[in-house]
């Protein structure tokens, strides 16, 4: 038998193995993680990956997808932004100096992306450590209870619960992709963790969380750090709108980076931007 159709049988194995099958998955994608975040600039290729897991390319692209959620090319464009999103914020390097460090063909493409993913530019994105003020989140709040209300009964219902008690900003959005890029298309913002209800809402997608254990430190707000609680919980379409339990726990190796800069959408602040109707 292949390895491609042992893979496609993973599921029909006995509980021990289909656990000893995820671990060797999840090991070999880990590897190939360690390998793109030490040769960021200029990463191996996908036969490169391949070859350090001793597999084929196709099949390495096929378990790093089953393991990860998302194919090697677009966690390693992540991981690029993610890194400039740090030096932006830790060293004095001009944008088009972080651009071609990491390996980017042009100043534009760089930019254009960087907008696109994070939610603001290079530029405004570094600007927003030094501009944030807590009264942001009491503002996106006030905005948030004077939405108008779901009349066409479009929404996703839910509890957040955390490992530990804790009082931050919880961001909660559903993502077409199991990675938080962009915004979202609708959104809810809570102070704790509790009950959730998201208007204007369809449950299909991946609906992720981002809880902030520091909220008073602007940079968690921009990077992941290890006091950040994530969370992420598939909805496949026309799943039943029965309330949904969404737990939050640390972030593990094999999880995207976050790419949306969540005080994106409170230094407007304005409740569109998080609900889908902002373009």
């Amino acid at each position: 038998m292949s390895r491609e159709k042992a893979l496609e049988m993973l599921d029909l194995l006995p509980l021990p193995h289909q656990q000893s099958q995820t671990i060797l998955l999840e090991r070999r994608a880990e590897a190939a993680i360690r390998s793109m975040r030490k040769f960021l600039p200029e990463p191996p290729s996908i036969q490169e990956l391949a070859e350090e897991a001793r597999v084929t390319s196709w099949h390495f692209i096929r378990i790093f997808r089953r393991a990860v959620g998302i194919p090697p090319g677009a966690y390693l464009a992540a991981l690029r932004i993610a890194q400039a999103k740090k030096l932006l914020l830790d060293t004095p390097d001009r944008v088009t100096d972080i651009c071609f460090d990491l390996g980017f063909e042009s100043l534009g493409s760089f930019t254009s992306r960087f907008t696109r993913l994070v939610g603001v530019s290079p530029t405004a994105f570094r600007r927003l450590a030094d501009e944030f003020s807590p009264r942001w989140l009491e503002d996106y709040l006030i905005l948030q209870e004077r939405m108008e209300p779901d009349r066409a009964g479009m929404k996703i219902r839910g509890t957040v619960r955390s490992p530990y008690p804790f009082r931050g900003p919880i961001f909660i959005g559903l993502f077409p992709k199991p990675i938080p890029e962009g915004f979202p298309q609708a959104g809810i913002l809570l102070m704790e963790p509790g009950p959730f209800e998201i208007p204007h809402a369809l449950p299909s997608g991946y609906l992720m969380a981002a809880g902030i254990v520091s909220p008073r430190d602007p940079q968690s707000y921009l990077v992941p750090t290890s006091s950040l609680l994530v969370g992420v919980l598939p909805l496949p379409r026309g799943s039943a709108r029965e309330p949904l339990v969404l737990d939050l726990r640390p972030s593990k190796p094999l999880d995207p980076p976050i790419l949306l800069a969540l005080l994106g959408c409170l230094v407007r602040p304005d409740p569109a931007c998080f609900d889908g109707r902002a373009k």
